[in-house]
């Protein structure tokens, strides 16, 4: 926890304008992870298409 995190002395409104900010900021990492995942997902798939296509065999 970083000294900024709590001060007693902030008020409501900042209070409340923290939480706002910190969940903009995690719906925006979650959409980069999805991204992100949902494209390492895409690119193992078409490796997967590619090497059953061309018959590789694995010894």
């Amino acid at each position: 926890m970083n000294d900024r995190d709590f001060n007693p002395r902030d008020s409501k409104s900042t209070e409340k304008s923290k939480r706002i900010v910190a969940k903009v900021h995690e719906k925006i990492a979650n959409s980069r992870q999805d991204f992100l995942h949902k494209l390492s997902r895409k690119l193992v798939n078409e490796s997967v298409e590619t090497c059953h296509g061309a018959s590789v065999s694995f010894r």
